[in-house]
This record gives C-alpha cells, sequence and structure tokens, in this order.
C-alpha cells in the first residue's frame, strides 16, 4: 500500500498511473495505512527508525571507522563500503559467507553501469542493534585479515 500526495492539478494524472499499475490494494490495507496516517503512528515509526539508523551508523564509523572508506548520508539505509586494495566486491562475499554474514554481490545494484571496488551494506537489515553490531566485527575482522587467494594450478 503506498500514499501519493500529487500536486495541485495533478491528481487524475497520478490516480491515472496509480490504476494502470495496480492491480487490486487490499482495503483492509488502505483502512490500517490511513489511521495510521492520522493517528500519528507512521510518524512514530519514522521517528523510530531514524533514530535507529543513526544508531546504527554510530556503530558503523565506530567499527570500522579506521581505515575503510564509507559515507552514510543522513536517513540512509545503507551505505556503500569502498574495499581496501587487493580486495574484490566477490572476494569479500566469499570472506563474509565463511563468517557467517550474507553479502550480496556488487552487480545486484549496479544494473548498467561498471561495479565499483565497495560493498552495500544495509545499516537495517538485521532485526536487532546486537545482530548488527556482530556482523559489523564480523565484517572488519574478514576485512582485517585480507583476502584469500587460491591457485590453481592446471
Amino acid at each position: 500500500v503506498g500514499f501519493v500526495l500529487a500536486p495541485q492539478g495533478q491528481v487524475g494524472r497520478v490516480a491515472q498511473g496509480v490504476g494502470a499499475t495496480t492491480i487490486f490494494t487490499p482495503p483492509l490495507m488502505v483502512e490500517i495505512g490511513a489511521q495510521w496516517i492520522a493517528s500519528g503512528t507512521i510518524q512514530a515509526l519514522v521517528d523510530w527508525q531514524r533514530r535507529e539508523v543513526s544508531e546504527r551508523a554510530h556503530l558503523l564509523r565506530q567499527i570500522l571507522g579506521n581505515g575503510i572508506k564509507f559515507r552514510i548520508e543522513p536517513h540512509a539505509m545503507h551505505t556503500w563500503i569502498q574495499l581496501p586494495k587487493p580486495w574484490h566486491p566477490s572476494d569479500i562475499v566469499e570472506a563474509g559467507r565463511r563468517r557467517g554474514l550474507s553479502l550480496s554481490q556488487t552487480e545486484a545494484f549496479c544494473v548498467g553501469i561498471r561495479e565499483p571496488d565497495a560493498i552495500r551494506l544495509a545499516l537495517c537489515g538485521p532485526v536487532s542493534r546486537s545482530r548488527y553490531e556482530e556482523g559489523l566485527r564480523r565484517l572488519a575482522d574478514a576485512l582485517a585479515a585480507g583476502p584469500e587467494f587460491t591457485a590453481t594450478m592446471v
């Protein structure tokens, strides 16, 4: 369910666009959304989420702030972590997997552009802040250990 605040005079066009891209929105979900907006519940949830993102960004700076480059936009739900040499995104995905982390290949987020030497890190993926912190520590350990090079002899 989504809600759109259309500019004056554009409500009809926006309604047509929404109608053309949706099949059916369950009335109960619309009613719940409308009630949450009217009661202030949505604003309370947004405020909570902004505080949580801020706390998690603080943890990220504490744990990975030594020599690892990244930039966090205010209220962003993710950041890009620049990988130090000689890391490649696929190497850190594999190193993370061995440490129990679920990292995605970078190209999943870079459609049509060159893959950066970075990984995209969700700030709110893990449900609890303690699991997020543990994941950051495992990622920091992997980065500190460096990539494992394997040679294949043919």
